[in-house]
């Protein structure tokens, strides 16, 4: 059982790394909308989901590195 919980917990943690790696990478959702339209169909509607999530937070690291930038120049000054 806890072999079961253990494998889950693992790979979970696995995917979210995964997940925040290609959405660095594609800069965004992009990856994940290519992926929807070479599969297509019922796995496409998951994968613009995804996609937008992925904007999502590439949009509000991107924010936050703007703002820590700008504080750093003013501070440099």
């Amino acid at each position: 059982m806890f072999k079961l919980l253990g494998k889950v917990f693992f790979y979970g943690i696995v995917l979210t790394v995964a997940f925040v790696i290609i959405t660095f990478w594609g800069e965004g959702g992009e990856k994940f909308r290519w992926l929807g339209e070479k599969t297509g169909g019922y796995i496409s509607k998951y994968t613009d989901e995804l996609a937008n999530t992925a904007d999502d937070l590439y949009n509000m690291i991107s924010d936050k590195k703007r703002q820590m930038g700008k504080g750093r120049k003013l501070v440099d000054e």
